[in-house]
């Protein structure tokens, strides 16, 4: 029994430290415009396409209020992935009886599968302060951001996970 529970502690924390390193995403903002930008983000697999158009929509708000601007509006999107998965290593563990002249295999083999590539998403953003057309219908980027809004304008966003 205290092989089992040691098993499976062992992969509860593997698993939890694989979400960590996995759910990593990474952003690039271009600015095409004075008011106008890309925003190129690259997530784990774990984060999904969804988890990387999240991130790609808090650093729109991030570059918005860095730009010292009000509002954004996403005004374009595109999406790609490349994500795959291969067999892990394996390992085989078991016992051997023999009764009489008899051998019975107790065996048991596990693998973990390797995960592998990136989502991406791109937005395009247009920046917008009181006056410019389509302001009313335009993203409050701290609304977006939440109340950790000013850490995140400092620091970036670097996950796809909860709150950076």
């Amino acid at each position: 029994h205290l092989h089992i529970m040691k098993l499976i502690t062992n992969l509860l924390l593997l698993s939890v430290s694989t979400m960590v390193l996995f759910a990593c995403a990474r952003s690039e903002i271009v600015q095409t415009s004075r008011n106008q930008a890309l925003i190129a983000t690259s997530a784990a697999p774990a984060c999904g396409t969804g988890g990387a158009y999240r991130v790609s929509q808090q650093m729109a708000a991030v570059a918005t209020i860095r730009q010292g601007i009000k509002r954004f509006l996403l005004s374009g999107a595109g999406s790609s992935s490349n994500i795959g998965v291969i067999q892990g290593p394996s390992t085989t563990t078991g016992t051997v009886t023999t009764v009489g002249g008899t051998s019975f295999v107790n065996a048991q083999t596990t693998s973990s599968p390797i995960i592998f590539g990136r989502h991406n998403a791109q937005l395009m953003v247009t920046m917008l302060n009181l006056g410019d057309p389509g302001y009313e219908n335009a993203l409050d980027p701290k609304t977006i951001l939440g109340p950790e809004w000013e850490k995140k304008v400092k620091e970036g966003i670097t996950t796809c996970m909860g709150d950076n």
